[in-house]
């Protein structure tokens, strides 16, 4: 397992629309709980914080159209209480503003440190550009902004003598990072936890062993939560009506986020194989309005069908230090907001 590189830590724009912009998140609230103990120190850069910001607008924008088709096509439904949110406009003009305050909550939370891009060389960022160097892999003009923020954290840390983890789901940030001493490349937030928590190496490893030799429960557990999930069914119009799980394999070993006495919460993905039942519509058997804009008669078809997904947990276990065989499953949750099932209509 590799050492902990520094507890200085830079959050991509990527980082946060991987969840969703859910502040509630647990890895989100997870760092809010180190950085008030003072375990680890965040940075951002004001190119980087307007970039988050932009990006909450535009998926807030993104949603208003097919909010208003509910609007429009589910009107019946003003007529259940818990619905009245979809039918409050003011409610959704709101929503951005909402969510950009819960990111600033954030970053005043764990004292987010913003470092100036002011001074950086415009001679490097030219470079990079015209070389096609990360993170400009194809010379996407799209990664100026990474490329700056990238720029000025380097020349905080050479100016700071300090090190930091670039936190992000883009590749070419992994790149730049490759051939960078004071930057170092981690995929996710709980990478990076878990190498916090590694440095306690004799528990770390015991939780780690005690996970894996628990294989059955484990699977049981996953089972249970994949077959209690509400899936969708991707790019078609149609319903999961039901799911069974054929088969379960962790991909890889669990990351650690939290130990307190007995308890540990790790994350983990794994495949999962599944036989799902579905309804998908028959558009050869179905009467398309174009005046009213809609399906005026649906037929479905339904069959079943295979497919693999990979599944993210969060896992909170009871050990005991002194015995593997002593391990409880306390709660396990799929922490994707959502599920889609891969339909091939041609197979069936």
């Amino acid at each position: 397992m590799d050492s902990l590189f520094t507890t200085n830590i830079f959050l991509d724009t990527s980082t946060f629309i991987k969840m969703n912009f859910d502040f509630e998140n647990f890895l989100l609230t997870r760092l809010v709980q180190l950085s008030e103990d003072e375990h680890i120190t965040i940075f951002t850069t004001e190119v980087t914080k307007q970039e988050i910001i932009s990006n909450i607008q535009d998926m807030v924008d993104e949603a208003r159209a097919p909010i208003n088709s509910i609007r429009k096509e589910g009107r019946i439904l003003r007529n259940i209480a818990d619905y009245n949110a979809i039918f409050d406009r003011k409610r959704l003009d709101n929503v951005a503003g909402e969510i950009i305050g819960n990111y600033e909550d954030f970053n005043k939370s764990t004292e987010t440190t913003i470092v100036s891009v002011e001074g950086i060389s415009v001679r490097s960022l030219m470079s990079l550009y015209f070389n096609k160097q990360a993170p400009f892999s194809n010379k996407k003009k799209s990664e100026f902004p990474d490329a700056i923020s990238l720029l000025a954290l380097d020349k905080w840390c050479g100016d700071n003598n300090q090190n930091m983890y670039i936190i992000s789901t883009d590749n070419d940030l992994s790149e730049y990072c490759a051939d960078n001493s004071r930057l170092s490349y981690l995929s996710s937030i709980d990478e990076f936890i878990d190498l916090l928590v590694s440095d306690s190496e004799h528990q770390h490893s015991f939780i780690v062993s005690a996970f894996l030799v628990h294989g059955e429960l484990l699977e049981e557990s996953i089972k249970e939560e994949i077959e209690d999930f509400i899936f969708d069914i991707w790019d078609d119009d149609g319903d999961v009506d039901s799911i069974k799980v054929t088969g379960v394999e962790i991909i890889n070993e669990p990351n650690i986020v939290a130990i307190n006495n007995s308890r540990a919460t790790l994350t983990f993905d794994a495949q999962v194989d599944i036989e799902a039942d579905v309804s998908v519509l028959d558009y050869n058997d179905s009467y398309y309005d174009k005046e009213e804009g809609k399906y005026i008669i649906r037929n479905y078809n339904n069959f079943s069908v295979e497919d693999d997904i990979t599944v993210s947990f969060s896992m909170e276990i009871e050990f005991n230090i002194n015995d593997k065989t002593e391990f409880d499953i306390i709660s396990n949750k799929i922490t994707n907001q959502y599920l889609s099932i891969n339909v091939n209509k041609d197979e069936y």
